[in-house]
């Protein structure tokens, strides 16, 4: 339990930074910034290059169209 205490005030201090980086949402580019998402889809890969600040409606647009990618998918 202890470990996932730490995960989380570690992402809280990273999704800080990426806020105060990106004020404004990369996507709208009028919105201020609350939430931070991953370019990649990859939610392990924290790296700076790959987080970008947003607002909700556009994390959730595309949160919603990449969950539309991965369904439709043929086999």
């Amino acid at each position: 339990m202890p470990g996932r205490l730490y995960d989380r005030q570690r992402w809280q201090r990273l999704r800080l930074r990426i806020i105060r980086r990106d004020p404004i949402c990369r996507l709208c580019h009028r919105a201020p910034s609350v939430e931070v998402d991953h370019l990649d889809g990859d939610t392990s890969n924290n790296g700076d290059e790959n987080l970008m600040g947003v607002c909700h409606s556009c994390h959730s647009m595309k949160t919603m169209r990449h969950a539309r990618k991965v369904t439709d998918k043929p086999m």
